[in-house]
């Protein structure tokens, strides 16, 4: 009974900088930080996952529910 799931976060992210106070200042750079965390809960067992260098994962004992955040 096979099957899979596929999430694809956005590579890069356009803030508004009209916006932001320090365009206005003497600071040259805008950084900003985005932090993601979704769950994935599964009848079955999951038997794998593909996810980039850096991204934590956890798994419950039952291999069921998997839960992947990063920064």
């Amino acid at each position: 009974m096979g099957g899979a799931f596929a999430y694809n976060l956005p590579q890069s992210y356009f803030p508004d900088y009209k916006c932001h106070p320090a365009r206005y200042g003497e600071l040259k750079t805008l950084n900003y930080k985005i932090n993601f965390s979704f769950k994935i809960l599964s009848a079955e067992k999951i038997t794998y996952l593909s996810v980039p260098e850096g991204v934590k994962t956890n798994m419950n004992l039952e291999e069921t529910e998997a839960v992947i955040s990063g920064e």
